[in-house]
């Protein structure tokens, strides 16, 4: 060792070493030995990652002769050991886990409101399928209205632009809680094709209604504000696929993750796009989440790490026969457009969720986050392009094929990840 430098301020050690290295055949020309050097900087780098997990429904089937689910618990264990070693708590490493469906459950079932919600109805399209601008008929209100129903916990996605970036919510960039309206009492379709709206939970002619429903559209039955009032939900009524387990913020406490990890459950459909921004979100300093350190933070790594065994779904009908024209979802309706286009056609829907997927990936690299991503097993196949794009280096994309495939890419993360400490 020729020099040694530790810098207490940045937690950075320098080394410089040398040696003469004996030759063999070298020898014959008079070269005995040969002079090598090495040089190497370490820092002692903080780690904030979001390990983004897909908890869909596919996630309950088997791939192999484990359940995916249970191979992702497994796998994320893995990960926590060789992030925590056998410290309890770390300075160092901090780590949220964000579960993701159809939707994200940013907080506890049964919350209160945050500063961030939107409560008043400033925020964008916060009264599509209601018949009313009245702040009494705002999402947030109408769960005070209902009997025996508190909000999930759920958000809808925030309008363009700020879907795909981390702008601080205030006014009208504010999110709107999740409120899957009541869907019409009557049927859609005909013959042998006809179906019952998924979502019926309250009588059209509820609450404090008056007059008669004959004759009416099935959007004037949806948008009927008045049924709410003192109304009781069969089903799941307004947290309707509001279904994953809530994020775990960011917290260097192993007992915290791991009862996370245990939490994890399979159920609803597949919304990468919402998974990555709330992971983004955990990651950063600014509101709904703040235990992020600023992005020019000195020794300090952010790091999305993005699983999912399926492909974007917004729940299209392929069939005009639902006025809505899809399942309710994080851009409502797909009859309102706010996703960029109209339409029941659910490739045309699910196409443009992987381009601001995209853009959200595109985004959050060039804050400085690093993206590992994960296309677990066959239904990930399609996926497969959407993934290679957001991940920071095509090294950093993963293709499971079994569950017994998924804890050793987990712990691969991990070992690329303890080498970002090494600088030079």
């Amino acid at each position: 060792i020729t020099n040694l430098i530790f810098d207490r301020t940045t937690v950075t050690a320098t080394l410089d070493t040398s040696a003469s290295v004996p030759t063999s055949f070298m020898k014959i020309v008079g070269i005995k030995t040969v002079p090598i050097s090495a040089h190497s900087v370490a820092k002692g780098l903080g780690f904030e990652i979001a390990m983004v997990v897909d908890t869909s429904g596919s996630m309950d089937e088997y791939a192999g002769t484990t359940k995916k689910i249970d191979a992702l618990k497994t796998a994320s264990t893995s990960f926590l050991n060789y992030m925590f070693g056998t410290q309890t708590t770390s300075q160092r490493v901090a780590i949220s886990v964000v579960p993701f469906a159809t939707n994200v459950r940013v907080l506890p079932a049964g919350s209160s409101a945050p500063t961030w919600l939107d409560t008043t109805g400033a925020a964008t399209y916060a009264f599509d399928d209601l018949d009313t601008t009245s702040s009494t008929y705002a999402p947030w209100a109408l769960f005070s209205q209902l009997r025996n129903t508190k909000w999930g916990g759920c958000v809808m996605t925030r309008a363009a632009p700020y879907d795909v970036d981390d702008t601080a919510p205030a006014n009208s960039t504010k999110f709107r809680p999740w409120f899957a309206p009541d869907e019409p009492d009557t049927s859609f379709g005909s013959g042998w094709s006809s179906s019952n709206y998924p979502n019926n939970y309250i009588s059209d002619t509820g609450g404090t209604c008056t007059g008669s429903t004959s004759g009416k559209t099935d959007l004037w039955r949806q948008e009927r504000s008045c049924k709410y009032k003192n109304a009781t939900p069969s089903g799941v009524g307004p947290n309707y696929l509001c279904d994953s387990a809530a994020i775990t913020p960011l917290t260097g406490t192993r007992a915290t993750l791991d009862t996370a990890v245990t939490a994890l459950a399979a159920n609803g459909n597949t919304n990468i796009l919402e998974g990555l921004m709330w992971g983004w979100r955990t990651l950063s300093p600014t509101e709904p989440f703040t235990q992020g350190k600023a992005y020019t933070a000195g020794n300090n790594r952010k790091v999305i790490i993005l699983m999912t065994d399926g492909q974007n779904n917004y729940g299209g009908w392929n069939s005009s026969a639902n006025f809505n024209y899809s399942k309710f979802f994080t851009y409502g309706f797909a009859k309102d457009g706010h996703i960029g286009t109209t339409t029941y056609d659910n490739d045309t829907l699910n196409a443009k969720l992987d381009a601001k997927t995209l853009s959200a990936c595109t985004n959050a690299k060039a804050k400085g986050i690093t993206i590992y991503t994960i296309g677990f097993g066959s239904g990930a196949t399609v996926s497969q392009n959407l993934l290679k794009g957001c991940a920071s280096d095509p090294a950093y994309f993963y293709q499971p094929a079994t569950s017994a495939d998924l804890q050793p890419v987990f712990l691969a993360i991990a070992e690329s990840i303890n080498r970002l400490r090494i600088s030079e």
